[in-house]
């Protein structure tokens, strides 16, 4: 063992940076071998590499098997000196040959084998060592060079207590300290580092916790607390509670044709949003038909509420150029008084005929509720132009803008109206005439019964929007319906 100390750092620092390198002793022993073969007869290196294949069979014994005689192979070229030509690597580096010592091997270990024997880590660059001999935890040391910079021999195979840490006592014992005083070198100050940087964020994160859990909570919101009314003195006149909308009452006359149950559909959907509305639905028929009566039955589900009636034109009044829907209004308006004549006071409420190709928009029923007497607004698509309006100075109606008679007393179409309820019970007599109407007259000639011009009152921003249309539906083509039913299934439209 102390002829392999003093004469392996000869040999090792000859052998290439790639076989020292090497961590299996298999391995080291057959790049010992390779390397032999390489080297020239008489060279340093050959005589190094013989020197480790022997100490490599003497710890792991003769390597099976043995070559087969034969003629030996040609001797590889000489490898380039310093001074030849390029290498693809580096020269390794010259080290000043050292004595290293070594402790107890540990368990799991051949015996006899140092394990300063296993190649380190490649060493970067020429360094000049500081030997530490020893009998002693602080031991003499040996200076090989006159350099300031001393760096102290470190056995990098951390095999025992004696080579960690650079220095050693004789007993192999571990020296505190690190630098130039023993052991727990550098490693030992990486390791701490390392531990403390895993640690910081954990105990970073519990101190924040902590101070979270430790941190004054707000109290709990209550309920604000509305203080109570004042009291009233006595024969002070009471707060009036909440009074209900003005019911809304709309009278809408149907007959029957193809497009009927659309139109009423539509219809429906638009009266189904909007609040205490009451619909009153008058069929051009002398007996309720299976259609409409579904359709009214289908809304009590979802939908407005809805009376329905029925009341037929005499066939008299069905020739074109007459008044339409005489008697299904008729029949509207005797059904609302009917239904308050018992009552000793009437509730607020609005009436207006709603036909039903018309299209309404949602804000004029907020309109329409607010009216004392009667109301008007402007209507599109009617008369033959893009809408037709009262016109409004200074609050009050002072004349027409519409496309056909304008002379009539009121030039406003049947959509473009509201009577408030009162005013249609205190004026029983007043109903649409059959006999002496001319068409287009029928609202003027209903109208002049409960009030004038100068009463009217103008809604819609003084007249100024249009929230209701005078739609009506595009004629069917049933051009191709058969004229029996030929389908097996009936299905209604």
């Amino acid at each position: 063992m102390r002829t392999f100390s003093v004469v392996a750092p000869t040999w090792w620092n000859e052998l290439p940076v790639e076989i020292r390198a090497l961590r299996e002793l298999v391995q080291f022993h057959r790049a010992c071998k390779t390397e032999l073969f390489r080297q020239p007869a008489g060279s340093p290196r050959r005589l190094g590499s013989r020197t480790a294949l022997a100490y490599a069979r003497e710890v792991s014994g003769p390597w099976p098997p043995q070559r087969r005689p034969g003629p030996p192979p040609p001797p590889p070229p000489p490898f380039p000196g310093r001074w030849g030509p390029r290498r693809l690597f580096p020269a390794p580096p010259r080290l000043v040959p050292v004595r290293l010592r070594c402790a107890e091997l540990p368990s799991g270990r051949k015996a006899g084998v140092p394990p300063c024997a296993l190649p380190p880590a490649p060493w970067r660059g020429e360094r000049r060592l500081t030997l530490r001999g020893g009998g002693g935890a602080g031991g003499r040391s040996s200076s090989s060079s006159s350099s300031s910079h001393r760096r102290s021999a470190r056995c990098h195979c951390r095999c025992c207590e004696g080579c960690s840490g650079g220095g050693g006592g004789g007993g192999g014992a571990p020296q505190a300290g690190s630098g130039r005083g023993g052991g727990g070198g550098p490693g030992l100050k990486s390791l701490l580092l390392s531990r403390f940087l895993v640690l910081l964020p954990w105990v970073l994160l519990v101190i924040l916790m902590l101070d979270a859990d430790s941190s004054p909570r707000p109290p709990p919101l209550r309920a604000r607390q509305e203080p109570p009314p004042p009291p009233q003195p006595e024969g002070a006149p009471r707060r009036r509670e909440a009074e209900p909308l003005p019911l809304i009452y709309a009278i809408t006359p149907t007959y029957s044709r193809p497009v009927q149950k659309a139109e009423l559909t539509r219809l429906a959907n638009t009266f189904r949003q909007v609040a205490r509305l009451h619909w009153v639905l008058v069929e051009d028929a002398a007996v309720r038909t299976e259609l409409v009566s579904r359709f009214v039955a289908g809304l009590a589900a979802a939908g407005p509420p809805c009376t329905h009636l029925h009341v037929p034109t005499p066939p008299r009044y069905k020739r074109p150029g007459l008044p339409r829907a005489t008697e299904q209004r008729n029949a509207g308006l005797a059904w609302v008084r009917q239904r308050h004549q018992h009552s000793p006071a009437p509730p607020p409420g609005v009436l207006f005929f709603a036909d039903d190709d018309n299209t309404y928009s949602l804000p004029l029923f907020q309109e329409m509720r607010t009216t004392r007497k009667v109301s008007v607004w402007p209507v599109g698509l009617v008369g033959g132009r893009r809408y037709e309006r009262p016109i409004v100075e200074k609050g009050k109606v002072v004349g027409w803008y519409t496309g056909w008679r304008a002379d009539r007393p009121f030039a406003i179409d049947m959509a473009g109206f509201a009577v408030s309820l009162q005013i249609i019970l205190s004026n029983p007599k007043a109903v649409f005439k059959r006999r002496g109407s001319q068409p287009g007259m029928q609202e003027s000639d209903f109208l002049k019964l409960i009030t004038t011009v100068e009463e009217l009152e103008p809604k819609a921003n003084n007249c100024t929007q249009v929230l209701v249309w005078h739609t009506r539906t595009e004629k069917v083509n049933l051009a191709n319906e058969p004229k029996y039913h030929l389908d097996t299934v009936k299905i209604e439209v």
